[in-house]
């Protein structure tokens, strides 16, 4: 039986291939099995999961600082616009009539409080002690300036401007040293202050972190799974595919290749089946026309030699007259 060869079959039915310029991203995944592929696919989807929770995060994080500062300069203007309605004294009657008020103004469950320095940053209402009224403030350094409290409360006196400040301060229960922020208020030559630590941001910052983290465990591994189970159902139709392939290859095209479905390796598959019944129609009109050669070469023969036997019979019959 006549064979043709894997060119001489392509070119026969119009398939011939090609080598695409592919992208360089397309070249190094080449070099993955179809498994890593789906392995680093969900390493991927890891990865920018992960990435996005962290911003989310700490975006959530900065909102709530925001909203923590936010509310604290709302109580210190609210106070200090009521403290500036009080009828005009000196300023030793004014602190008279605002120490009980100030005593009693507190919140977050009492953690809150508001304090009073005048122009000389001394201490004049101090609610949480009043054994250190008169003194000054331990002299903190603000973060990023080259300045403590007690100069800052001296500065915004003078200049009449509110002002929000920065710094770390041990946080009494916690024995850290915790970022902190004051917002400083003039109220004529006094300055109204209250202080708020920032650690709710970073307590809150962690349990999101937590909360969100064990929600994407769940995710990603429900995730992993479904690509495991799609990875196992393309690798079958990939594994048909090639096996439909080396079948060709070895010139053996007795095997149909099953083609079921609407995706891309369904659409390959019909292809290679379609190219299947191409070959293997060629191969039997090739095969025909040998068989028809044969048997008309047989016939010729035959025919000589019946010549060639009646010619013998007349050669012999005239020998004989």
């Amino acid at each position: 039986m006549h064979s043709y060869s894997e060119a001489a079959l392509a070119d026969r039915v119009g398939v011939h291939a090609t080598e695409p310029d592919c992208p360089l991203f397309t070249r190094l995944i080449t070099h993955l099995s179809f498994s890593g592929k789906m392995r680093l696919l969900l390493i991927l989807v890891m990865v920018l999961s992960l990435a996005g929770n962290a911003i989310t995060a700490g975006n959530a994080r900065q909102q709530l600082r925001d909203q923590i500062l936010q509310d604290l300069q709302a109580q210190v203007e609210t106070m200090a616009h009521y403290l500036a309605s009080l009828p005009q004294e000196t300023e030793e009657q004014l602190l008279a009539r605002i120490t009980p008020i100030l005593e009693h103004a507190r919140w977050d469950q009492g953690a809150g409080y508001f304090f009073v320095t005048d122009r000389h940053g001394a201490l004049r209402v101090y609610p949480p002690d009043h054994g250190r009224l008169g003194s000054h403030l331990n002299a903190v350094m603000l973060d990023g300036a080259a300045e403590n409290l007690d100069q800052a409360l001296v500065r915004v006196a003078r200049s009449g401007r509110p002002e929000l400040v920065y710094y770390h301060y041990h946080k009494p229960g916690s024995g850290e040293s915790l970022p902190k922020a004051a917002y400083l208020y003039p109220v004529g030559q006094l300055v109204l202050t209250a202080g708020v630590y920032l650690d709710a941001a970073d307590t809150a910052f962690a349990s999101f972190l937590k909360h969100s983290a064990l929600t994407l465990l769940g995710v990603l591994l429900a995730l992993a799974a479904l690509i495991t189970l799609f990875s196992r159902s393309l690798a079958g139709q990939v594994r048909v595919t090639l096996a439909g392939l080396q079948a060709i290859a070895r010139r053996d095209l007795s095997q149909r290749i099953r083609a079921q479905g609407k995706d891309e390796f369904v659409t390959i598959n019909r292809a290679l089946e379609s190219t299947r019944q191409q070959l293997t129609g060629l191969l039997t009109q090739q095969q025909a026309k040998e068989v028809l050669s044969l048997a008309a070469g047989r016939d010729e023969r035959a025919g000589r030699a019946r010549g060639k036997d009646a010619e013998r019979v007349i050669a012999v019959l005239g020998t004989r007259r």
